[in-house]
């Protein structure tokens, strides 16, 4: 039996087992490709990036500050991974940029949140926090820990 890998429009065929080291590099080759663009795009105009029935998520009218956004991370958590395995500051760098909006979103829009901010600062300021030990992202999930346990409370 034959499984097919989608590989950037083209397809390479693989036998049912396990797949190759050089298929699997590839195939992680084209994610680092993929999210390189995708966080610079990110950090250019942050949104939510959240529905493409086409693909382009970028197309998602949602701004970052919406309610239900909880899916920026999945870039800058893609961006981090790329940055660990090829040491490429771009990544880092893009990632960074987006500091000041994941820190409005917590501090100034936070009635706009949910419990997915969870999974928001997890992928960003959590990441951040554990691979650079940057204590100005400890400090923001500290905050973010406060205002999730706290939602409603006057500061």
């Amino acid at each position: 039996m034959n499984i097919s890998y989608c590989l950037g429009g083209r397809k390479a065929v693989a036998n049912a087992g396990a797949p190759s080291e050089k298929q699997l590099r590839a195939v992680l080759d084209l994610c680092i490709h993929k999210t390189r663009s995708n966080i610079q795009r990110l950090a250019d105009e942050p949104k939510s990036a959240a529905w493409a029935e086409d693909g382009n998520y970028f197309n998602f009218k949602k701004g970052f500050y919406e309610i239900g956004n909880w899916t920026s991370s999945f870039f800058t958590g893609m961006a981090l991974m790329a940055w660990r395995e090829t040491e490429d500051e771009v990544f880092l760098n893009q990632v960074l940029r987006l500091a000041p909006y994941y820190r409005e979103k917590v501090f100034t829009h936070f009635m706009d949140t949910h419990h997915d901010l969870g999974f928001l600062y997890s992928l960003y300021s959590v990441a951040l926090y554990k691979l650079t030990g940057d204590k100005e992202h400890r400090q923001a999930v500290s905050c973010f820990d406060l205002a999730v346990s706290n939602p409603l409370e006057p500061a």
